[in-house]
């Protein structure tokens, strides 16, 4: 259990690596979902999934990944100090579900990769519209922190 569990931690370090990288990711938002206003939220869905994939690619730059994370700066210092990972560059996320709830939330289901293969699926976290801007929640991305067991002191007041 304990190797388990220091091999998903090392997963996790990852991932706050791969937050502060750069680039874009392409993906494409899933289907079958309906706006909470009844319209189309097919914008909505291809945003969201482009920003949260976006967000654990590691070619995306450290400043385009903290204007979609959810009070980004607040975890500026944590994305930089992880930045010399070799492994981040290995890790991305992969969008396989999008439900609009409402014009400001929708739930995310994801799958976090290593080399293209998943460690951890059917991982599920909150994107909010804020200022026009589908993000990344502070929650969901603490929530990934938890599992390495030393979220940054950022997390304590995340929503």
């Amino acid at each position: 259990m304990k190797r388990t569990f220091s091999g998903l931690a090392a997963i996790v370090a990852v991932l706050v690596v791969a937050g502060c990288g750069g680039g874009s990711s392409g993906g494409s938002p899933a289907a079958g979902n309906t706006s909470p206003a009844g319209g189309s939220s097919s914008s909505a869905q291809a945003q969201i999934t482009r920003n949260w994939e976006a967000f654990f690619a590691p070619d995306t730059p450290l400043q385009r990944s903290l204007q979609i994370l959810q009070n980004g700066k607040k975890f500026e210092s944590a994305l930089r100090g992880q930045a010399g990972s070799s492994r981040a560059k290995q890790a991305s996320a992969k969008v396989t579900n999008v439900r609009v709830t409402s014009p400001t939330r929708a739930t995310v289901t994801y799958s976090i990769l290593l080399g293209g293969h998943p460690v951890l699926e059917g991982q599920q976290g909150t994107a909010l519209k804020i200022n026009g801007v589908w993000q990344v929640s502070d929650q969901a991305f603490c929530s990934l922190l938890q599992l390495q067991g030393q979220p940054p002191p950022a997390c304590g007041s995340a929503q």
